[in-house]
């Protein structure tokens, strides 16, 4: 089932490349199908794949897989310095940039409306998705 999901993925990703590379754009409905669809491949795969660590991990490796990610908390401290638009990089602009999206969803009513949707949908569904299938994919 897993190796299906891959390849699904895999399919639309390059079909949604495909016809981004004909039309050079790709309209805000195909942009949509390409999220609920992918979203719906990766709410099943996640549970799926979860069950299965356990059965292809040994503890050992899994007490490496923990270190590399305490090695990846680490590197969030590292400080590089980075050129953009308008100046360097700093606290102060990401929150007047994000401050300006903010304000840019509260105007747009599509947008506020799409995003209060799907912040709901995510909050809610979720838990209930991943136990749900993942007390399914136990019982196989």
């Amino acid at each position: 089932m897993i190796v299906c999901l891959d390849l699904m993925s895999t399919m639309l990703l390059l079909f949604f490349a495909y016809r981004f590379q004909l039309n050079d754009k790709l309209s805000l409905n195909e942009i949509y199908v390409f999220s609920v669809v992918s979203a719906v491949i990766t709410a099943v795969y996640d549970p799926a794949m979860s069950t299965m660590v356990p059965s292809i991990v040994d503890k050992k490796d899994l007490i490496d897989a923990i270190s590399y990610l305490l090695a990846a908390v680490g590197e969030i401290f590292i400080s590089v310095e980075q050129e953009i638009k308008g100046g360097k990089l700093s606290i102060h602009k990401f929150f007047k940039d994000f401050g300006e999206g903010i304000v840019l969803i509260k105007k747009t009513k599509i947008l506020f409306n799409v995003m209060a949707i799907g912040l709901f949908l995510n909050f809610v569904l979720t838990p209930v998705r991943v136990n749900y299938l993942r007390v399914c994919f136990l019982q196989i």
